[in-house]
């Protein structure tokens, strides 16, 4: 679980995440979807379907689940992030960025020992598995 939590921590807080909404959005604001070839005939089969392709974008960017997803996970780490002291966010942005520092660093910039920096970090880690910050769902299985 530590792997997984890991891998949570370094998409959220390195702007991988930041880079798979944009992605996903873009995507959706470019499928244009089927093409009707209902041409002229038939009767409306649903009153409530999108009249316009403005309005069938804007319904799959808003109701699109791995958008969703990813930001309720953003929320999550940034929530969790505010009950931290400033010490362990600096651990924590240091260790997880998308060059991190490695442990002599961390421990020098901190002014803490390398064993002092890694044991805050696996204390914070099960601190954030125990909350309910942690929501393992499947997508971070790929990440």
């Amino acid at each position: 679980m530590a792997d997984e939590i890991d891998r949570y921590f370094k998409a959220c807080i390195s702007g991988k995440i930041d880079a798979l909404i944009k992605c996903r959005i873009k995507k959706l604001e470019e499928d244009t979807g089927g093409a009707d070839e209902n041409y002229g005939g038939g009767r409306i089969q649903n009153v409530n379907v999108a009249k316009n392709g403005i309005e069938n974008r804007i319904i799959r960017k808003s109701d699109d689940w791995n958008v969703a997803q990813w930001k309720k996970d953003l929320w999550n780490v940034n929530q969790f992030m505010l009950t931290l002291t400033p010490h362990e966010q600096q651990l924590l942005q240091m260790r997880y960025r998308r060059k991190p520092y490695s442990w002599d660093k961390v421990a020098k910039e901190l002014y803490k020992s390398k064993r002092q920096c890694y044991n805050d970090l696996k204390r914070i880690k099960q601190e954030f598995s125990e909350g309910a910050y942690w929501d393992p769902s499947f997508l971070w299985k790929t990440l």
